[in-house]
């Protein structure tokens, strides 16, 4: 048996060493004692099992105590041994051993009481040091009872987090009160939790305060439990979706106030009633037989149902029900939430009308078309009929957009809608394909003239004009028809066919409607091809200019030289431009053609000005697309500049109906190109349409007779009379005149005699390649 040490410090040393034989009954222990605070403290350097105090202890003395507590596991007795206490001692050793056991007992069932509560519960001194606690707390600070015991919130929580619980204390044990509070408290593992801390005061029998007991409360989930009901109760009464929740019977219990705005029931009038308050009758038994299957089988069931409202109204409702059930399993309610579709379904069905029709006139677009199409093919497989599509082009509608306003030419567009479903019966389709292009299917036609008929009918009917806002609108139209199922047996063919055919009317003009046939197709690829090659010429450097000279006669002198484009194909060879040109205008490539051609022609006029070579000047045809276009004249200006050509080295001609054209880009740029220096001359002239007045305001120079006028003049008189009036319109406005297209001596002696000294065409030259032109130029020196 090891032997016990025993410190006692006081001045009844004798009473103090008989009750530590009552405290270590049958155990062997040394006893020393001290009465002195020096004593006392330099014995503390030592350990021991047991110490005994019997006079007040001083701050330091209390830190050095709980040292040795912390350290030795040492245990602590106070004493208050008076005179009275001193002399029973040995008549009531049995009695003080009784109550110490009664002591204990009580002391172990409230311990055990404390640890079953699941509340951090913990008991300071006065200078907020922990004095005890139990197993809640150890759990929240992470260590046993006695590594907490002495220690105080620092070594715990967070800097803040102790300022507060010391402060707290402070004012417990200060006022005497009760505090109560809810605060964030760290747990050792870093979480941190809301604690709901009370924190009262206790007392001696003077009433003065031996420390505090907390006891804090963990509701973080509750917390978490009352938001998350908070949400829902905000949800089930804010959302626009109605809610219904009834017992397992089916019997309502509680509803929403969007379910009272969707279906018209109030609150009252639905609660006790069943969810059958709103059967439409629209929904058969086998419906609900596999409604009920799907819910007792999975627990859910969504999907689309048709109820009714109380004011008798049906309605398209999204529904989803679930059942509740409880820890056996067995159903104790369902919860059904659904939305009104009916704005959907408005929505849907205006969808598909936008889907399906242009905006503008109200037709069907060509998806509907195509869908129409498809049908009417099913139906005409099984009935043995034909029928026939036309494709409408209005004829240069684009002027009545750039002539009136395009707000006028809406209107226009619904006027022809308008006439065209008046014409046609309510089983032939009408749809709208783009700006100004129509198709119709006739339905059930029996001949082919029967197309005929209707495209001849149509034309006539929109040539004879159109009143729109009291003002009469002319309409030319060009039409391209195919037939099933001669043409083609799919959409995708009779449409591609129509289309073809179109195409073939407005390139010929001869006629204004065309019926396809299969070399359409053939030349639709061909033009399909050379689209695409004709996209990658320019970058390819396919293109190359050929110059033919303008002369005068009189003076024997090259007077301009007009550069004409080729097309060195890398396998046709050259391409003359009547058979590429129209298809750059289709594929919006004419400005950027146009625009190399004048670079190139800067580079040109620049080289033979260099060699001292006369030429005149460069002449350049110049397309509507590109006087069209509002950076023509920077463009123009950037090429002078950097090819450092001069401008009146350069001659631009432009068709005659150029001059007509109402854009005020195109006359401002025909305007600033004659300020610029550069001549402007009118090719073929008397072909098209021009007046004096557009003449004069932009300022032309020179006046090319169109070859039709020079081919047969020595034989008609006509023609001899156009002559002469061009030559002397030309005389007299100061305009150099150019007979243009002569092949023959008669033709260039002829159009001499009459006064035109300046020609062009095969008499003189061919269009030659530049080392050609140059060596001519040359000669001509």
């Amino acid at each position: 048996m090891s032997l016990k040490t025993v410190l006692y410090f006081g001045d009844n040393a004798l009473l103090a060493k008989k009750l530590a034989e009552q405290i270590l009954t049958q155990e062997l222990f040394s006893f020393s004692g001290v009465n002195t605070n020096n004593d006392f403290e330099e014995a503390l350097q030592q350990a021991w099992q047991l110490i005994l105090i019997d006079k007040p202890l001083t701050p330091k003395q209390h830190h050095m105590l709980l040292e040795c507590q912390a350290q030795q596991q040492t245990q602590l007795v106070h004493l208050q041994l008076t005179l009275a206490q001193r002399e029973p001692i040995d008549d009531s050793m049995a009695q003080n051993r009784m109550l110490k056991k009664q002591l204990d007992d009580v002391h172990s069932l409230l311990k055990a009481t404390v640890n079953t509560i699941p509340d951090l519960i913990f008991y300071k001194d006065p200078d907020s040091r922990f004095m005890g606690c139990n197993q809640a707390f150890e759990v929240f600070a992470g260590r046993p009872e006695q590594a907490i015991f002495g220690h105080t919130d620092d070594d715990f929580f967070e800097p803040n987090q102790a300022l507060m619980c010391q402060e707290q204390d402070k004012y417990v044990v200060e006022s005497g009160e009760i505090l109560t509070s809810e605060e964030t408290l760290t747990y050792h593992n870093g979480e941190k939790h809301l604690i709901d801390m009370y924190k009262v005061p206790y007392f001696d029998k003077q009433g003065e305060v031996l420390g505090l007991i907390g006891v804090g409360r963990d509701i973080t989930e509750k917390r978490k439990a009352e938001k998350k009901l908070k949400r829902a109760a905000i949800v089930f009464e804010n959302t626009q979706e109605g809610i219904l929740i009834t017992d397992k019977k089916g019997i309502i219990l509680s509803v929403n106030p969007a379910f009272s705005l969707i279906t018209g029931y109030s609150e009252e009038e639905a609660l006790g009633n069943t969810p059958a308050l709103l059967k439409s009758g629209k929904h058969d038994d086998a419906f609900y037989q596999s409604f009920w299957h799907q819910l007792d089988s999975v627990g859910n069931w969504h999907g689309e149902i048709i109820n009714r409202r109380k004011s008798g109204e049906d309605y398209h409702q999204w529904l989803n029900i679930s059942s509740i059930k409880d820890k056996n399993n067995a159903v104790t309610n369902y919860v059904a939430t659904f939305s009104d579709l009916s704005e959907l379904k408005q929505s849907e069905e205006k969808l598909q009308y936008i889907k399906y029709h242009d905006s503008l006139t109200g037709l069907g677009n060509r998806l509907f078309f195509v869908h129409r199409l498809e049908d009417s093919i099913q139906r005409a497989r099984r009935n043995g009929h034909g029928f026939a599509i036309m494709h409408i082009d209005l004829d240069r509608f684009s002027r009545v957009n750039k002539n009136l306003g395009h707000s006028f030419g809406d209107r226009v567009l619904k006027e022809v809608a308008k006439r065209l479903t008046e014409m046609f019966s309510e089983k032939d389709v009408i749809a709208r394909f783009g700006s100004d292009e129509y198709a119709i299917m006739i339905d059930e036609m029996i001949h082919e003239q029967d197309a005929a008929h209707a495209a001849k009918k149509l034309a006539r009917e929109l040539s004879c004009g159109l009143i729109v806002d009291e003002q009469a609108v002319y309409l030319n139209v060009n039409i391209g028809i195919s037939l099933y199922p001669d043409d083609g047996e799919t959409p995708e063919s009779l449409l591609g066919n129509a289309e073809a055919a179109l195409l073939r009317v407005k390139q010929d003009r001869s006629n204004y409607y065309e019926f396809y046939t299969e070399e359409l197709t053939l030349a639709a690829q061909r033009q399909f091809t050379l689209e695409n090659e004709l996209r990658f010429a320019l970058r390819r450097s396919e293109f190359e200019l050929y110059y033919q000279p303008q002369v005068d006669l009189k003076k024997n002198k090259v007077v301009a030289v007009e550069a004409l484009i080729r097309w060195n194909h890398p396998t046709n060879g050259i391409i003359e431009p009547l058979s590429f040109l129209s298809v750059a205008k289709e594929c919006e490539l004419m400005a950027n053609i146009d625009l190399w051609v004048i670079q190139q022609a800067c580079l040109q006029a620049v080289e033979w000005e260099e060699q001292g070579i006369n030429f005149g000047r460069v002449a350049v045809n110049l397309s509507l697309c590109v006087l069209m276009q509002a950076d023509l004249m920077s463009n123009v200006l950037s090429f002078l500049k950097a090819t450092a050509c001069a401008a009146h080295l350069l001659e631009f001609e432009v068709q005659e109906d150029v001059l007509s054209d109402d854009s005020a880009v195109v006359r401002a740029n025909l305007i600033n190109m004659s300020k610029l220096g550069v001549r402007l001359a009118i090719d073929d002239f008397g072909t098209g349409r021009s007046s004096l007045n557009n003449m004069k305001r932009v300022h032309v120079d020179k006046i090319k007779i169109a070859q039709d006028f020079i081919r047969h003049a020595h034989v008609d008189p006509i023609e001899k009379a156009i002559i002469k009036s061009i030559v002397s319109l030309g005389d007299n406005l100061g305009i150099d005149v150019v007979a243009e297209g002569t092949e023959t001596d008669i033709q260039v002696d002829y159009v001499s005699d009459m006064g035109c000294h300046l020609v062009q065409g095969f008499h003189i030259s061919k269009p030659m390649r530049k080392a050609k032109a140059t060596f001519f130029l040359r000669c001509r020196r």
